[in-house]
Order: structure tokens, then C-alpha cells, then sequence
């Protein structure tokens, strides 16, 4: 993402988009997982709603979309384990890589 040239264009239903649009509409998710081995799922996912949610989205509001992006990746068995890392025990791989796109999901896009 960060070397090379990419060339084309992104259409959404034909018409080049705003950067407001884009911005709402899409997500990007990291391929290798940059998380903070200290958090839970749970403070890693709400960390990420206050910061990518409306500054008007009330702390409650923010905290339910959290909750619910948990629930649809089916991590909420897994909210209170640590996130982990080389040196310490978390999450498993597959639930690891489900963080990483919850965190993608947090805002509701269109597109991930």
C-alpha cells in the first residue's frame, strides 16, 4: 500500500466518488494485524469507535455499535481476552484476523 504505482478508477455505481463518500462508504483492513496486545477485544474495538465515530455519537452509542460489531463477528465470547502477542498469550489466529475486520466494520461501510 505504501510503495509502487496504482493506476485505474473507482466507480460506485458509475460515478467517481466523493472523498465523503469514500470516506463513509469503505474500509480498509490491514492484512497483518497491527493491535495493541494489552487491550481485550472489547477496549480494542471500542478504542477504535471513539476514535472513527462521529464526534456527536454519544459515548453510549458508540459503546452499542461496538457491541454489535462483537456480536456479528462472533467475538463475543472472546471480549474480554487479551488481544496478545509474541510474548504473550491472547486470542487465537482466526479470531485475531475477526478484530481486524470488526475494526473495519465499526463505522458501517459500504464497502470493506
Amino acid at each position: 500500500k505504501t510503495t509502487g504505482k496504482i493506476t485505474g478508477k473507482v466507480l460506485f455505481d458509475g460515478k467517481a466518488p466523493t472523498s465523503l463518500r469514500l470516506k463513509r462508504d469503505t474500509a480498509y483492513v490491514q492484512q497483518q494485524d497491527a493491535l495493541l496486545a494489552s487491550f481485550t477485544v472489547y477496549e480494542c474495538i471500542v478504542f477504535t469507535a471513539m476514535l472513527k465515530l462521529p464526534k456527536l455519537m454519544s459515548y453510549v452509542d458508540k459503546r452499542s455499535r461496538a457491541i454489535e460489531v462483537i456480536d456479528k463477528m462472533g467475538l463475543f465470547k472472546a471480549m474480554n481476552t487479551k488481544i496478545g502477542g509474541p510474548l504473550s498469550r491472547g486470542v487465537s489466529g482466526g479470531e485475531l484476523k475477526r478484530v481486524s475486520i470488526a475494526i473495519g466494520l465499526i463505522n458501517d461501510p459500504l464497502c470493506l
